[in-house]
């Protein structure tokens, strides 16, 4: 998901690349087998893979298979422009890192010093890069913030 946020705020292009098939692929093949490792762990004993919680490895299938479904949409539209291709590089960036920072602040509490170990306390990093994803994505969707922002770069070009 970072690599494809990446390459969504640098190409400008709208003609298909090798790197958005490879990057199709491979998320395609991420959402799979997470969804096979989920049924894994539903069948097991424990309900869990490694540690991991059924429920964990659907969630993260879902979100997999969702960024494919992104990046089937915009190749066979051609590419993105403008506020769209702002809000898939917003989504992506941020929702890696709401997933980064959830698995390490919740995830592994265990490594935080025990004075500072609040439950509170760790799911404000936690959820933070979620609030700011909501909060970005109505401001470049829902106002007309980029266009202003598009059109004030497009003067300072010309100048």
């Amino acid at each position: 998901m970072v690599t494809t946020a990446l390459l969504t705020v640098r190409r400008r292009d709208r003609e298909f690349h090798w790197i958005d098939g490879g990057a199709f692929l491979v998320g395609a093949t991420v959402g799979v087998l997470a969804m096979k490792i989920g049924f894994d762990a539903v069948n097991s004993g424990t309900g869990k893979i490694n540690g991991v919680p059924a429920g964990m490895m659907f969630f993260f299938a879902f979100v997999a298979l969702l960024a494919v479904l992104g990046d089937l949409r915009m190749m066979l539209a051609g590419g993105l422009q403008a506020a769209h291709r702002i809000a898939r590089h917003l989504w992506r960036m941020c929702f890696s890192l709401f997933i980064a920072s959830g698995s390490f602040f919740l995830g592994q509490a265990k490594v935080i010093p025990k004075p500072i170990r609040i439950f509170p306390l760790l799911a404000i990093p936690a959820l933070l890069p979620l609030v700011l994803l909501i909060y970005w994505l109505a401001r470049v969707l829902f106002t007309k913030w980029y266009q202003h922002r598009a059109r004030r770069t497009l003067e300072m070009a010309h100048a």
